[in-house]
């Protein structure tokens, strides 16, 4: 038991480094599986999994462009679950 907990006290860690953006945000082989579960629960429960103030939507279309610039595949931000027109 000895090895399985760290011996100082307890404290959160998180270790950050740069990286690529395409390399975290866009797809990968495998993914379409949980894409797909996460976009039938986004659109039968917009409400209760989704939400964005008025204020967000300018960095939503900010981070949109970020991902298509990276050549990622996005949908556009009036285009998500439950947005209004």
């Amino acid at each position: 038991m000895d090895d399985l907990f760290y011996p100082g006290p307890f404290e959160f860690r998180m270790w950050l480094e740069r990286g690529e953006a395409s390399a975290f945000f866009c797809t990968s082989p495998g993914d379409e599986a949980l894409l797909a579960k996460r976009r039938r629960i986004l659109a039968k429960h917009p409400a209760r999994h989704s939400a964005l103030l008025p204020e967000g939507e300018p960095l939503l279309a900010e981070f949109a462009r970020l991902l298509a610039g990276v050549g990622c595949c996005c949908q556009a931000a009036n285009a998500r679950p439950g947005a209004r027109a």
